[in-house]
């Protein structure tokens, strides 16, 4: 599902007009906006965001509401409208659904989200959908995910929990926004989300892109529960933030949710590179070499002058001088080698995967030779798949 704006703009005065509006918008809804290369991006809820680009004497606004949910949906139309009729520039606004012109949630939601979801129930139940995101948005990584289960945006699924529900069941798994207005549910599945994907448990101060999570998923809960004291929240998880960060509970009355709350990063994971997927755990520290095309995963850490324990170096190009200890293995996807040299002040695991004529390098520097055991399974996990994975397959 998608909803679309396009206004003529060929003049500075005229993208200048959208732009302020645009920010004044953003503003009175509280919307987070940031601009990333050549484009503006309005964040509205955890799985749903505008984008807003310049093309051919345009500017184009544009929204795939499928992930965020039908509440998602509602909302980009009413701020594009709302744009449209602030501005003096001329707009087109286009939306899939039909939600412009009759502006019937009921039928928004019944007519179009509702029969994606058991869509994708059929799919997810008929083929195996592993190796494709069907649930985030945008990810660097993908869970690990067991044949009994399937992944949704709040975590984990039991297939025979799935095969027995009806969309109004589905859509509290796989949409965060699924009513209209935000809610206390909103909020909650607001931060169910974000601990499921985002969440780094006690090494939330790991750095300024884990803490800021953590304090989003807080500042989701404690909205929550100001809205509806007796909801039940992922209150023991809302405590253990709150203790990571240093941050005075705002509440100690709440109501643990009876379900399992996952938190997808507390476990190995594939972190995506190009078509391979480095099985790791999820909680690992990533930065990425844009002018050497290469990836370091580092070993997690809750304090920032602790020493690392290992550091990954992944690049698409070098490759193995084999020495006389070298191990081999082969799973379904890749082959790989790999061996171990003991340095002055650590040990260096060196590794080649091979898929066909593609192969990938990875050196991992260990400071705890007992650490290598483990270093060596997770190099026999890693896998490669063709096409990206990082945006959203469509079912």
């Amino acid at each position: 599902m998608k909803v679309m704006l396009r206004a003529r703009a060929e003049t500075e005065k005229q993208k200048n007009e959208i732009y302020e509006v645009m920010g004044l918008i953003a503003e009175k809804e509280h919307l987070q906006i940031e601009e990333r290369q050549d484009r503006v991006i309005v964040k509205a809820c955890p799985q749903g965001t505008l984008e807003c680009w310049e093309q051919g004497g345009e500017i184009r606004i544009h929204a795939d509401t499928t992930l965020g949910g039908p509440g998602f949906h509602a909302c980009c139309v009413r701020i594009l409208e709302w744009l449209a009729e602030e501005c003096e520039t001329p707009c087109t606004l286009s939306d899939d659904c039909g939600y412009v012109e009759h502006g019937d949630f009921g039928k928004l939601k019944y007519e179009h989200f509702y029969p994606w979801l058991l869509d994708l129930k059929r799919m997810l139940l008929e083929e195996d959908l592993r190796t494709k995101n069907y649930y985030f948005d945008h990810s660097d990584y993908l869970p690990h995910v067991r044949e009994d289960v399937v992944a949704t945006p709040m975590g984990f699924l039991d297939r025979h929990e799935l095969e027995a529900m009806d969309e109004e069941s589905l859509a509290r798994c796989f949409f965060i926004w699924n009513d209209e207005e935000r809610d206390a549910e909103y909020y909650r599945s607001c931060a169910l989300h974000l601990l499921a994907k985002e969440s780094y448990g006690t090494y939330a101060p790991m750095n300024e892109m884990s803490e800021k999570y953590a304090a989003e998923i807080a500042d989701y809960v404690e909205i929550a529960h100001a809205k509806d004291p007796q909801l039940a929240l992922p209150y023991n998880e809302y405590q253990m933030i709150c203790q990571a960060l240093h941050r005075e509970a705002a509440f100690a009355d709440a109501e643990q949710m009876d379900e399992e709350i996952v938190q997808y990063r507390l476990h190995e994971v594939y972190h995506l590179f190009h078509e391979w997927r480095i099985y790791a755990p999820g909680c690992c520290e990533r930065s990425y070499d844009a002018s050497n095309d290469e990836l370091y995963l580092m070993a997690p850490y809750a304090q920032a002058h602790e020493m690392w324990k290992w550091m990954w170096k992944i690049s698409v190009h070098g490759d193995l001088a084999e020495g006389q200890d070298v191990q081999r293995w082969e799973n379904d996807t890749v082959k790989g080698s790999c061996q171990v040299t003991a340095m002055e002040d650590h040990t260096l695991l060196s590794a080649v995967l091979r898929h066909g004529k593609e192969k990938l390098s990875i050196q991992i520097y260990v400071r705890d030779p007992d650490d290598l055991p483990y270093l060596q399974a997770c190099l026999k996990q890693c896998e490669r798949h063709e096409g990206s994975a990082q945006q959203s397959y469509q079912a």
